[in-house]
Parts: C-alpha cells; structure tokens; sequence
C-alpha cells in the first residue's frame, strides 16, 4: 500500500491556555506528500471505484495519514525527544494499524487493497478534499495526493460498529429501510432469552460477539467462543441462504441453525458450517447455511466463533424465494414468475445510474454467453440511459462475496442479444481480494432499454455490489 501525507487541524485546544489536542477536526493534503501514475507497474484489481480514474497503471497513493513536520509527532529515542514527520512516519502508523486487523482477526491479513478500497466513502476513512502537492489536488473520493484519505480506527478496526443511531435497549433495533435490501444494527448483546428478532424479508445484520459462551454447535469447536442468538420467522417455504462472508466479518465464525428451542432445539438438516466463505481477512473463514425452511416456523440462527474466536460479523439472511400465480383468462393458463431478479420484474434502476446492493438466491433461470454461469441464481436490472456513449457496469469491491459473471442484453430480457462485448467473469477484485468480480464498458444508445444482469460462476451466489456508471454528457 501507498501512503500519502496529510497536514491535520484539532478541533480545539494547542493553545497555550490549552495544550492539548481536543479532537479531531480536519485535514488537508500535505504540501510534501507524493504522488502520481506509475510509468511501470500495472494497476492491481482493487484498486476501482471510488472516483478512482480509469486507466491500466498503478496509482499511488491508496491511503494517508498526517506527515506535516508541523506540529508533526514526538518519538523517543536513545532517552531523547524527537519531530517526525514525512510520509516515512505516516507508512509505519499504517503498518501499525494493519497489525491490528492481523491480531483481531487472528489470521494474516494478506494484501488489504480490496477490503481498503471497498470501504471507501464510509465512516472507516476521512475523506481528505481540500490542499495539494503542486502537481495533484486532494478532492472528493479517490485522489493521488491523499489516496482515500486517512482512517478512522474506530470504524477501520470495528467495520461492524454503527455509523448512525446506537441503541442500547435489549428490545430494540435501530433500521434502514431503502429500495434495496433492509440493514439493521445492532450493538446489545443477543441470547436464547433475547434473540434479536430478523423481519421475514430477511436483510443484513451487523454485531459484535463477546463475554462468555453458552452455546455450541455440531461443526467447528464453538464451545469456547462467546455467540449473538437471531431469532427468525420466515413467511416463505423453500431454501433460505444464511451466511457472514465478506469484509464485514472479522473473526473466523461458525453460522447454526435451530428449530423449536434455542438452548436445547434439534439444529436443521446442513445447519452448521464453520468455513465456506472469505470474511475481511481475505481467508476462508467465514460461514454460510443453505437451509430448507419451512414458513410459520421459527429458527434461531447463531453466529459463533471457531475456538475461542470473536469479533464483529455481518450476517445475511436471504429467504426463499417467493412465487405468485397469475392467471391469464385469454387461454386458461398459468405462468408463475419469480419476483426478486425475474425478468418479468427486473429492478429498475434510474437513467444516472448509482451503486445497488442485493443478494442473488434460488434457481437459475438465465445464462450468459461467459462464464459458465447456467447453475446460478441472478438478479436482473432494467437500465434506460439518457445519454449514449461508454458506460461502466461492475461488481468490483469488499460488496461483493461471491464469483459474479456480469452480462448486458437489449431490447429483451429473457431472449434479447447481448451488447458487443457484453458479458464478463474475472475482471476485478471482489471481496476476497481475488479477481472474482465483473466489469462491462459497453457502448449504450440514448432511450434503449438494457438489462443488467448480475449471475455467478458454476452455481456460486451471495452478496453483490452493482455500480452503473453512464456515459459522461
């Protein structure tokens, strides 16, 4: 990783009636901090999105951190105080705090690039947008002055802890309603006596294990490792996709299912896993369930840890998916569509694009002409933009878990061509840190209709992050 330098400002205090630092305030691009497009090396896969320019080089830097020798940092040395600064006491700081992540995950953390890169624009980074180095100036998102800016170690070390409303109430929950799928946090402590209740829609759920353990399941040697207990009702029969994978998983979890008793009820048929996925180190350990639930009935999902592991997780509970029957009387028959990413009710998405997040699950019902993509389940997006030229269609970044294979059709979704050049597999790096994701720069017309669909590779599915960015005016 590259680091940048960054002149930072208290948010009081450094007075002489007031010494200290009060807090954080801001910050601006260092005047010495360096810069630029590598003339050698090629750009790595993570390194997208995020007002990152486009081209195939190697930018740098990725992140900052304060390196002006004014006020700069005081280090002790041979019993003697020194002033450092530079972008030489900005890199070990860094280093510093990926031994953090290393040591709370208790794996090695690997290259950081995918989980850095998808944590762009949330509360993980100050995003530095004002100063410059001479030849670049800091800006909105991505810049090579500042990179993505400096970090916040309460959110880059806890990515599960809230950036909005905390409550503390073992009743209540704090939730985000929006177009896409329904996200709630929680930060109070959930057991079999106060499971924390899961909508039947299903949704994300961010949260934190620790204290003692009191349950353990089948698989992984849980016995030791302290566990939140989600109590869910679902409303559709069918198979339901339970997991923790992504970055937002920091510990090695093991994911059980129960029915009937939380403390002493039966686990379901398959309901425990301990590893089957990435989580924010980069390495398969994190959990994933596909369970055949049965509506009305209700189960305690429990995510725990793998011999004394905990940490914060993001669970995702997608359930079945559900069917209407629509009758047509013209001839007495019967067709049965599928709501979530059917063609018949592709997701519209507006003509300036934006980032849509959801979760592929169930059958598959559509192939790609890449990717071996004919066992996967998909979601589907209808797109009409408003100007013609290159657009960037991606699944690229920490938002999505899984090996996508991305492809564009026009005019029809079901049996409609593909655009030239408009389907791909491994384009970029999804948040395993591998080449796993996908990304389309097709032509598009002005008033056309387009569908977007978002599959997998050879029956792979889960979490996703799609960005659509149009042609510029």
């Amino acid at each position: 990783m590259g680091v940048g330098g960054t002149t930072p400002v208290c948010s009081g205090g450094l007075t002489p009636s007031s010494p200290a630092c009060a807090g954080y305030g801001s910050e601006r691009a260092w005047s010495g901090s360096g810069g630029g497009v590598s003339q050698v090396f090629a750009r790595p896969a993570f390194q997208t999105g995020c007002g990152v320019p486009a081209g195939t080089r190697r930018l740098v830097p990725d992140v900052a951190l304060e390196a002006n020798t004014s006020p700069g940092n005081y280090v002790a040395e041979n019993g003697l105080w020194w002033i450092v600064g530079g972008t030489s006491d900005a890199a070990p700081q860094w280093a510093g705090l990926a031994a953090e992540l290393a040591q709370q995950s208790a794996r090695a953390l690997g290259n950081p690039g995918a989980l850095l890169y998808g944590l762009c624009g949330t509360a993980a980074f100050h995003d530095v947008t004002s100063g410059s180095n001479g030849d670049y100036s800091a800006g909105v998102g991505y810049d090579l002055v500042t990179g993505l800016g400096s970090f916040d170690a309460r959110y880059l070390l806890n990515p599960g802890a809230p950036t909005s409303t905390t409550t503390t109430s073992p009743s209540t929950t704090t939730t985000r309603i929006s177009t896409g799928p329904t996200t709630t946090t929680t930060t109070f402590p959930a057991s079999c006596s106060t499971p924390t209740v899961i909508p039947a829609q299903g949704g994300t759920f961010s949260g934190i294990t620790s204290g003692t353990s009191t349950l353990a399941g089948s698989c992984g040697s849980s016995g030791t490792s302290p566990e939140r207990v989600f109590q869910w009702t679902p409303a559709v029969s069918g198979t339901a996709t339970i997991q923790t994978c992504g970055a937002g998983t920091t510990f090695d979890t093991v994911l059980y299912l129960r029915s009937g008793s939380c403390a002493g009820g039966p686990e379901v048929a398959t309901g425990c896993n301990d590893d089957a996925c990435f989580n924010a180190t980069g390495l398969f350990r994190a959990s994933r369930l596909t369970p055949t639930v049965t509506a009305g009935q209700t189960y305690d999902i429990v995510v725990d840890g793998y011999g004394g592991a905990q940490g914060t997780f993001s669970l995702t509970v997608t359930p079945p998916v559900a069917s209407t029957t629509t009758t047509t009387p013209t001839n007495s028959s019967t067709t049965t569509t599928t709501p979530t990413g059917a063609c018949a009710s592709a997701t519209p998405i507006p003509a300036a694009g934006g980032t849509f997040s959801g979760t592929t699950s169930g059958t598959s019902t559509l192939e790609g002409s890449c990717g071996s993509s004919g066992a996967s389940p998909e979601r589907v997006f209808r797109w009409i933009p408003t100007v013609s030229g290159t657009a960037t269609i991606q699944t690229c970044g920490a938002g999505t878990t899984f090996d996508t294979v991305l492809y564009l059709r026009s005019g029809s979704c079901a049996g409609g061509p593909e655009v030239a050049a408009g389907c791909n597999d491994d384009a970029c790096a999804n948040a395993t840190g591998l080449a796993r994701a996908s990304r389309l720069t097709p032509t598009v017309t002005a008033g056309q209709t387009y569908y977007i669909v978002v599959d997998g590779y050879n029956g792979a599915q889960g979490t996703f992050s799609l960005t659509v960015t149009p042609p510029a005016p």
